[in-house]
């Protein structure tokens, strides 16, 4: 099991201000120090500019800002919301442990949603378990909420270790999930391997959130409904990582303290490849797709950083990054709120619609891609299951 002391914060720090950069640059400006980070491997040459929205992208950002109001003014030291109007089914997220995805199982809770959290060791967040006995103790005293399963169950599961992952799908009720929401991934300060050999940001980053995804649309796990909804936590680093080979998928990368943000440009890549690809098959009508990069967010990984570049660290989050509780919210609502119903495909960076890279969208990658991860995926011992037909496009 990768344990969070491995984390490699000078490189997760640069990547946040990669984020922060390529979110607030307007189009024609120049921006002081985007050069520096491509040098670094953190941003690409269409940094330096962006590309006017799109009609269709700027009216799903002003959905956005929409649901994001209707929320209900949450913030990091109010974290309540609205119940979710309109939602059925259980939420599941993964990475729930801490930072962002503990977050967002706690506005979930918040709002009175039901989870499933597969966690390293079936471990429940301090912060969740006091939001859901807050909760229960709300519905004690009224009648109009019942549910035939607990609000909250957790299932042991370490996305490094991919015979882990079949265990918990078995577990969860048939057309159960309207959320879905995959967000396990890490930063490794070396290249380290995964229980089956892998290098560890490929193996948990894309590899094993590709199997889950595929095992629980294989076993029918996703409500079918035009509500239901797939949310892949990915970044704007992706826009950073070289063009995929597919030949070498899998294939062993090493790197170190600065050189690693490179293997984690090339996981998110994948992720949202992936993400791509998906879309165009599973049928809106059934399971919408959409990928989110939540921006920079604070977090106490400076605290794993030598001594001399602690105190640079700590100031750059403290000033520059969001709290996870507010990075949380624009998931929450991409994966809950009704303004995007009868989408599917698009992606975020925060509040903001955008396409992803040349790269992430081509078809011919995408289905390239699914392929050799379905055959990487036998050669280790461990196949997916063919897409139930329910969830596909006709």
């Amino acid at each position: 099991m990768l344990k969070p002391s491995h984390t490699n914060p000078i490189s997760a720090t640069l990547a946040g201000l990669y984020q922060r950069i390529a979110g607030k640059r307007s189009a024609g400006n120049r921006i002081p120090g985007v050069r520096a980070l491509r040098r670094l491997g953190l941003a690409e040459e269409s940094a330096l500019g962006a590309t006017p929205a799109e009609p269709e992208f700027a009216e799903l950002t002003t959905r956005m800002r929409c649901a994001l109001r209707a929320q209900g003014g949450v913030t990091s030291d109010t974290p309540e919301m609205a119940d979710l109007p309109g939602f059925s089914g259980r939420c599941l997220v993964t990475g729930a442990t801490s930072g962002l995805g503990q977050a967002v199982a706690v506005q979930l809770a918040e709002a009175g949603a039901s989870l499933d959290l597969p966690t390293r060791g079936a471990r429940i967040p301090e912060d969740l378990a006091k939001s859901f006995r807050s909760r229960r103790a709300v519905d004690s005293v009224g009648d109009s909420v019942g549910h035939s399963r607990e609000r909250l169950e957790v299932f042991p599961v370490d996305f490094a270790n991919l015979p882990t992952l079949a265990p918990v799908v078995k577990q969860l009720e048939p057309e159960s999930l309207g959320l879905v929401v995959l967000n396990a991934g890490l930063m490794t300060r070396v290249a380290r391997p995964t229980d089956q050999g892998l290098e560890s940001m490929f193996g948990v980053n894309y590899l094993a959130t590709f199997a889950f995804m595929r095992q629980l649309l294989g076993a029918r796990r996703l409500l079918p409904s035009a509500q239901t909804r797939v949310v892949v936590v990915s970044s704007e680093a992706h826009r950073s990582a070289a063009a995929l080979e597919i030949e070498r998928l899998g294939a062993w990368v090493d790197f170190g303290a600065f050189t690693g943000m490179r293997q984690y440009a090339h996981s998110k890549l994948l992720l949202c490849t992936f993400a791509a690809e998906l879309a165009r098959l599973l049928n809106p009508e059934a399971v919408s797709v959409w990928a989110l990069c939540p921006g920079p967010v604070n977090s106490r990984i400076a605290r794993e950083a030598p001594r001399l570049v602690r105190p640079a660290l700590d100031l750059v989050m403290r000033l520059g990054f969001r709290s996870p509780s507010d990075a949380a919210r624009p998931v929450v609502a991409l994966g809950t709120a009704p303004e995007f119903a009868g989408e599917t495909g698009r992606y975020f960076h925060v509040e903001e619609c955008k396409p992803m890279s040349e790269l992430a969208e081509d078809p011919a990658t995408g289905r390239a891609l699914w392929q050799a991860t379905e055959e990487l995926l036998a050669k280790l011992g461990h196949p997916v299951p063919p897409i139930d037909p329910l969830y596909l496009r006709s």
